[in-house]
């Protein structure tokens, strides 16, 4: 994918914040956008999803100037963020009724995409929490691209280690979970090697020994303490 901005300029009311800015960022390229009040990749990728309309200039995405999308094809990406970071089963009817609001009008706050999110999800999935901490996590996650690296990051962090050292990581959601599991596993694995042959013949060895194959969680009492914890789990390898 590639994105291609031409002389945008974006204002919070009165205020510009954003003045001719150009460039071409293709994908897995850095890209840093600051601007005088600390406006930069947020305010951007808001763009991007929609949710903030800019005064002049273009934005093209793979060529497409972003204002030529349909609202179905703008709901489908901003579907896919919140299904794949949020885990949000009502991606699809939060991303279609942010489409058409933005026909009407930009959603130019974060109290307008709650309003937008809590009118799209049915009243009794509404327990456990505000309607749209899922949709705000997928945000915060694309933004920062907090998931990109991670099971790279924890290779390198094994080989620093020492013969009997370890590494511990504390995850406090799912998708972060489940990539260091993945990697923690793949690691604790010997030989890959169709198991029909006879020897093994790729000649892997295993890095790392698992001290706990489930995650550790928060106890009742803890979690009562600290309700933060109780999306808390701690896994924990060891060099070998």
């Amino acid at each position: 994918m590639s994105i291609e901005v031409k002389n945008l300029r974006f204002r919070y009311g009165a205020r510009p914040v954003i003045g001719d800015v150009s460039f071409t960022a293709e994908k897995g390229e850095l890209l840093a956008v600051l601007g005088p009040n600390g406006v930069g990749k947020s305010t951007l990728f808001r763009c991007l999803l929609g949710f903030l309309k800019p005064v002049g200039g273009e934005i093209l995405v793979d060529g497409t100037e972003l204002t030529a999308y349909s609202r179905r094809e703008l709901a489908k990406k901003i579907a896919y963020i919140l299904s794949t970071y949020g885990e949000e089963k009502f991606a699809d009817k939060i991303a279609k009724n942010i489409a058409e609001e933005r026909k009407l009008h930009p959603i130019d706050t974060t109290g307008q995409l709650c309003e937008i999110i809590d009118r799209s999800i049915p009243f009794r999935f509404k327990q456990g929490g505000h309607p749209a901490k899922k949709t705000f996590q997928a945000i915060r996650i694309e933004v920062n691209e907090e998931l990109d690296g991670l099971g790279d990051c924890i290779r390198d962090i094994v080989k620093g280690l020492k013969r009997g050292g370890r590494i511990a990581i504390m995850t406090f959601h799912s998708l972060e979970d489940r990539i260091v599991k993945q990697t923690f596993n793949d690691l604790a694995t010997d030989c890959v090697c169709d198991k029909r042959l006879p020897v093994c013949v790729c000649g892997r060895k295993k890095t790392i020994e698992l001290i706990n194959k489930k995650p550790i969680t928060a106890d009742e009492k803890e979690c009562e303490e600290n309700p933060r914890a109780k999306s808390a789990k701690l896994r924990i390898a060891e060099k070998i």
